[in-house]
């Protein structure tokens, strides 16, 4: 199982400049144009980093499956019960208490 999520704050974003786009065109507004294509390759050059930026982890086919059941049951992200389960083992592999905490969202 391979997740990435692309920051959806980020993708409609990239929607508005695109409309934006499209609407200075047909207003026939050159500058306005230049101005939202600029801002529109900045956010997909940004788009593109945070996708690219982010790892991915391959689970073998058993751990995806218990994974996909048990978010099923919980009624959780299927991230969020990876992320915890993954803290949850390295919390038994590190001797460091502070070492223990997660980072959270």
């Amino acid at each position: 199982m391979r997740v990435r999520q692309i920051p959806i704050a980020l993708v409609a974003a990239l929607i508005v400049a695109a409309v934006g786009i499209v609407d200075a065109a047909v207003g026939s507004d050159p500058d306005v144009v230049v101005v939202f294509v600029a801002v529109a390759g900045f956010i997909g050059i940004e788009v593109v980093r945070s996708w690219r930026d982010r790892h991915c982890v391959a689970l073998r086919s058993d751990v995806s499956a218990w994974l996909a059941a048990r978010a099923t049951e919980t009624d959780e992200p299927v991230t969020d019960l990876a992320s915890r389960a993954i803290s949850a083992y390295r919390a038994t592999l590190v001797s460091d208490p502070r070492a223990n905490e997660t980072s959270t969202r």
